[in-house]
């Protein structure tokens, strides 16, 4: 409203005005004509800084941002480690996790059994099968359980225990594998045939390819 106003003031100018020098009509004319586009150019002008401003400080969109900062967390990979306890005294084991959460190894463990007569023995192969349950990423916990008969020598199939497992594990793409577990034990077949609660546990450490 107040430049409608100046504007209105400017062309009702007396006659007066006319007989102004040609030369300083012209610059009254550039400065007018001047300061009413500054005028009305100003509010453009700060909308624009506004709006500038504003752009440079907003997030970027939830997909440009997981973009640029895509790194897959897990990849399926295959582990070989030594375990000491867990199943039986010792193992090797190779573990394959095909999924996320879930993992499962396949162990192999030997040595040799007294059979109690005088200087008899019998060498003794226990397998197993495991198959593990985990949460966390880098740093993860893992529940599970399964199975290691063993056969020997002499016997055949002479055992088989039902092992169950609570413990931890760090696990990295490429690269260590460890695992501290708390490993406890039903006998199912043994020389006594009973169920025994037996607590155990087992600590191992391999490389993740």
């Amino acid at each position: 409203m107040q430049a409608g106003k100046f504007i209105f003031k400017i062309c009702s100018l007396n006659l007066t005005a006319y007989k102004m020098k040609s030369g300083l009509f012209i610059k009254l004319l550039v400065m007018l004509l001047s300061g009413l586009l500054l005028l009305f150019s100003y509010p453009s002008i700060a909308q624009e800084n506004l709006t500038h401003s504003l752009s440079m400080h907003q997030p970027l969109p939830e997909d440009t941002v997981a973009a640029s900062r895509f790194e897959p967390e897990w990849v399926p990979s295959t582990a070989v480690y030594l375990e000491l306890g867990g199943k039986v005294l010792y193992s090797i084991n190779v573990d394959f996790r095909k999924k996320l959460n879930f993992a499962y190894s396949l162990g192999v463990s030997y040595f040799k059994e007294d059979t109690g007569s005088e200087g008899q023995s019998q060498s003794m192969v226990f397998t197993s099968v495991m198959g593990y349950y985990l949460t966390g990423k880098r740093h993860r916990i893992e529940l599970g359980g399964g199975l290691c008969p063993g056969i020997g020598s002499e016997d055949g199939f002479a055992a088989l225990a039902v092992y169950g497992n609570a413990g931890y594990r760090i696990q990295k793409k490429r690269g260590l594998i460890f695992r501290l577990a708390f490993t406890p034990f039903i006998p199912v077949i043994s020389d006594d045939n009973q169920f025994d609660f037996i607590p155990w546990g087992a600590i191992a450490l391999g490389y993740s390819f």
